[in-house]
């Protein structure tokens, strides 16, 4: 699959998440109680949070107001067609 879209594009949510869930680990391994645990689990939901939120955008039907509804493959038309 190709796309227009630039590397940086792509590749900023995946490489934002790494970067939330190294300091997670870290801040679960270093820290020794008090904030860091409480701060650790914070960090490391985050990527749970978002693959929940993109999991039951991915399931649900898609709907008019939606700007990427075309694109989705639940569509079954082809873009700029409408669904």
């Amino acid at each position: 699959m190709t796309s227009n879209r630039p590397r940086r594009a792509i590749w900023t949510i995946p490489a934002s998440l790494a970067v939330v869930t190294l300091f997670g680990l870290l801040a679960a391994l270093v820290g020794e109680g008090g904030i860091w645990w409480p701060l650790s689990w914070a960090l490391l939901a985050v990527p749970c949070v978002c693959s929940g939120v993109y999991l039951m955008r991915g399931l649900l039907p898609p709907h008019e107001g939606d700007p990427g509804h075309a694109l989705r493959p639940s569509c079954g038309k082809p873009p700029g067609e409408g669904c």
